[in-house]
């Protein structure tokens, strides 16, 4: 049943609203959004208290930096003109009547609803420290915020920055841009203690000093010293340090007042169920303002996926939250910074394993947590080529290898260069763009469709409409979007592939050969693997057929090997493969034995199997989803490369056993 049917309030008519939206910040946006996708006419009223159009947040210590401008802001939060939406500006909501269903705004005009959705955000924590009411002393949250530092960063010279966390070195960054003097204050030791560890800290330390940002960690502030403005502030070390101004980055408190008066349940902030509605079945509660299972999350990507949970229970369909993956990446005056998943020293225990990639001299700090064999947790300072595709693996937990971690410990990567930085190479499912849930295949078939600009598939999917840090792996997409071409011979290689592959199949499942019951035949088959002769002919027919295989094989892995082009001997490789199967039957007769024979046996038909199956994959790979073809090709590969390792052992077994006995 449809939940909007369920709370239809008989006294609302159609004129009147049927959600109403307290909150136009992207949270707020991206719930009005996915309503207009599942539920196009649905009318829905949003309330904002800035006087501008809804804009992204996120991005606004990027416009701070005069690296975005303000259109750019407002781009990613554009809703269709529709009759049936009205944003409203620069107008409060000040109370919710909840037995009579309808809110107050600040004009003291009441509007009824039928489904009330709060995203009201959060506001900066305000230390109790004394002169914090001095002029000259700023937050640095919203539009209005970033108005009065454009005007101070003109004539301040010398800058305080208390929090040493992303919002306040983002801060630095911005006010470092016109030779303004930036000291970085924090309680804590360790710069963005949510994200970053000692050791990666550490090269975030050194490289905001050689950048000019100066810093004192390990201490608050006692007080803030001046007349009228601030004109110092006074360390709990007892250090006074002088300054202009000060930028308060210490936190965020959700903004609950709304509730608290409702009468709705509150903690930290307004509780919600894991369909995101709060104690009134009524009232949902989404982003910053919500605490779900006792967490507050304050960053936007959390936020979007509620908005998406809160959109569907609306509109009838069952839909679950249960908590997000917090990730930060951000680029500090010029130096990479990635955080993911959990990676408090508390939670690793000894089911979990971490590894580390150290390289001071190139200012490089990589660290993973492994568990069960799945990445759960990732720190990295400095560029990293494979940020995106960690990201991805950490979401949909994506198996790590003992050679992945091998080569992590010795180079700093986890996988193979081909197969890390393309991102066309990725599986169809690979999220893109995190804050909106968008995958590879989504992107490759917007683009299929025609679509030729970053800007034209952030329309049509939303990806890298929020952070942007997605945008660079959507730019690659569109330079290189790839066509897989067909090999040359694929039509030999998927015949002898596939008959390779079905007489594999066959010699496993048939019985062996029985002999010859009479001699009154005009040739007895039973002679192959009666005469000695005969056996050993087609013994050392395999055996130098195996040799020619194998020296075949050093043509691709060779590069002063050029004799003929890759192509042909690969077509030989797999022909040879194919006249094997046949000798096997000639020299065994489909009995293989026991102990060592039978081992040998089944390595040689899985070599040729596994073989089979690449061949087939590399002639069908241009008809195929590339990815999956690649994939299966590799799988194939490596097993083929497995199963014959034991295999000249075996083969000199056998042979030594033939000729002893």
């Amino acid at each position: 049943m449809n939940l909007l049917a369920e709370q239809k309030n008989t006294e609302v008519s159609e004129e009147e609203v049927l959600v109403i939206v307290v909150g136009s910040g992207p949270v707020g946006i991206q719930f009005v959004k996915t309503m207009l996708d599942i539920m196009p006419k649905t009318k829905i009223k949003v309330f904002g208290n800035e006087p501008w159009e809804p804009y992204n947040r996120v991005k606004l210590s990027s416009f701070f930096a005069g690296e975005l401008q303000f259109d750019e802001l407002l781009a990613s939060q554009k809703l269709p003109d529709s009759e049936l939406i009205e944003v409203i500006h620069n107008c409060a909501v000040t109370d919710i009547n909840r037995s009579k269903k309808t809110i107050t705004d600040e004009m003291g005009r009441e509007h009824a609803y039928q489904t009330l959705v709060l995203a009201t955000g959060s506001r900066p924590f305000i230390p109790n420290i004394d002169g914090i009411g001095l002029k000259n002393i700023y937050t640095f949250r919203d539009m209005s915020d970033v108005e009065n530092l454009f005007a101070r960063r003109a004539s301040s010279r010398s800058a305080v920055i208390v929090g040493g966390g992303v919002l306040g070195i983002e801060a630095a960054r911005a006010m470092s841009r016109e030779n303004t003097q930036v000291r970085v204050i924090d309680h804590l030791p360790v710069l963005m203690s949510h994200q970053l560890d000692e050791g990666s800290s550490e090269i975030l330390h050194a490289h905001l000093i050689s950048e000019g940002i100066s810093l004192n960690l390990g201490t608050g502030i006692r007080e803030f010293v001046g007349s009228d403005s601030v004109e110092a502030v006074v360390l709990k070390d007892g250090t006074t340090i002088e300054c202009d101004t000060v930028i308060l980055a210490t936190g965020i408190q959700p903004n609950i007042d709304l509730a608290f008066h409702a009468k709705l349940s509150i903690n930290k902030g307004i509780r919600v169920h894991d369909d995101m509605r709060t104690s009134d079945e009524a009232i949902y509660a989404i982003g910053e303002c919500a605490e779900h299972r006792g967490r507050i999350y304050g960053v936007v990507k959390p936020g979007y996926e509620q908005a998406k949970v809160a959109a569907y229970n609306l509109s009838g369909k069952i839909s679950n939250y249960t908590g997000s993956l917090a990730a930060t990446q951000l680029k500090v005056v010029g130096i990479f910074v990635f955080s993911m998943g959990e990676n408090d020293e508390v939670s690793i225990n000894s089911i979990e394993k971490e590894y580390l990639y150290n390289d001071k001299e190139n200012n490089v700090y990589r660290r993973i947590i492994v568990k069960n064999r799945k990445i759960i947790g990732v720190i990295s300072v400095g560029e990293w080529s494979e940020q995106s595709r960690v990201q991805e693996a950490i979401l949909n937990k994506r198996t790590i290898w003992f050679w992945n971690k091998t080569r992590f410990l010795k180079a700093g990567k986890l996988w193979q260069e081909e197969n890390s930085d393309n991102v066309n190479q990725w599986p169809a499912t690979a999220v893109i763009c995190n804050c909106n849930g968008i995958t590879r295949g989504q992107i490759t078939n917007v683009i299929a469709s025609g679509v030729t600009t970053v800007t034209g598939i952030s329309e049509c999917t939303g990806a890298s409409a929020v952070c942007g840090s997605c945008k660079p792996l959507v730019f690659q997409m569109l330079q290189s979007n790839p066509v897989t071409e067909k090999v040359k011979w694929a039509s030999y290689l998927l015949i002898f592939g596939l008959v390779s592959m079905f007489s594999t199949l066959l010699i496993s499942v048939l019985p062996e050969i029985s002999f010859s019951e009479t001699v009154q035949v005009f040739w007895r088959w039973d002679e192959l693997w009666r005469n000695s002769l005969y056996k050993q002919i087609s013994g050392f027919t395999l055996l130098g057929l195996s040799v020619i295989v194998l020296l075949m094989s050093v043509r691709k892995r060779i590069k002063k090997f050029s004799l003929l082009a890759y192509p042909v001997w690969r077509l030989v490789h797999v022909v040879v493969g194919f006249i094997m199967v046949f000798g096997l039957v000639v020299h065994s007769g489909y009995s293989f034995g026991s102990g060592l024979n039978y081992l040998l046996a089944l390595c040689f038909v899985s070599l040729i199997a596994a073989g089979g199956v690449s061949s087939v994959m590399i002639s069908l790979e241009h008809r195929l989803d590339a990815v999956l073809a690649r994939k299966i090709k590799s799988k194939m590969i490596w097993l083929h490369i497995l199963a014959f390792w034991p295999f000249p052992a075996l083969l000199s077994v056998h042979v030594f056993k033939s000729y002893y006995f």
